[in-house]
């Protein structure tokens, strides 16, 4: 590793440049931002933005603190957690290649967008409110259901752009993603630690602090999804059709 890093130095400061300077490309700098514009450009894709951002908030914070906050209030161990984690897993894998393009194609992307997000909120309930290992199982079994936001998503987003800006949305899709697993990593991770001094002092019931906080994000993201415009069907083909 530290070789290479010598090897970089040295090409870059001492090895003369062979191409003659009128055939070198020109460098050109862009605004970074600039990708964002296009999640802008109308009011359905602003809402889908805001939507994307609260699922990934959401999930993702929850997510990194489900185990440690069930291991304190329950007991939970980590072969129990392994075993919820994997047959999660495996029901979302098997929803997939089983009933997930019939359902989308029965609801629509918008209904998959609703099952996803009630689903999700399901789940969080019971992250919540369980009280046993059996219980938490339960939970996934009805929030595996989750996995219908992601795809839905992101055939309304494609299917409502040409296709040379697919390139440009995606970026800009995973740009908004990255921001909001970051933002609910960071927020509830703080609530999480507040919850910890509020539980030694007012008890356990305090420490599914940070699962209710995204279960209120996900409120208005379910309310958006109602009044979510989204073009007839009949206008633009599914993404994966």
């Amino acid at each position: 590793g530290i070789n290479a890093e010598y090897m970089e130095i040295w090409m870059l400061c001492f090895v003369p440049e062979s191409l003659p300077r009128a055939h070198r490309a020109t460098l050109h700098f862009t605004n970074p931002f600039a990708p964002f514009a296009i999640l802008l450009r109308s009011r359905m894709f602003r809402f889908l933005t805001l939507i994307i951002t609260m699922f990934n908030f959401s999930l993702y914070g929850v997510i990194g603190l489900v185990y440690q906050i069930l291991s304190q209030r329950i007991g939970l161990t980590r072969e129990q957690y392994s075993i919820y984690s994997t047959s999660h897993g495996l029901l979302e894998f098997a929803l997939q290649v089983t009933i997930l393009k019939l359902a989308i194609t029965r609801f629509g992307e918008k209904g998959g967008l609703l099952i996803g997000m009630i689903s999700m909120m399901v789940l969080f309930l019971g992250f919540s409110l369980c009280q046993a290992a059996w219980q938490l199982y339960l939970s996934g079994v009805l929030g595996a259901f989750l996995l219908f936001i992601p795809p839905s998503l992101n055939a309304l987003k494609a299917n409502n752009v040409n296709r040379h800006e697919q390139g440009t949305l995606q970026g800009a899709l995973n740009g908004v993603s990255s921001i909001g697993r970051a933002l609910g990593s960071l927020l509830l991770g703080y609530v999480f630690q507040v919850s910890s001094e509020l539980t030694r002092t007012h008890g356990i019931l305090w420490l599914s602090l940070p699962i209710w906080v995204a279960i209120a994000v996900c409120v208005p993201a379910l309310l958006l999804i109602l009044f979510l415009p989204v073009p007839p069907p009949k206008t633009r083909p599914l993404l994966w059709e």
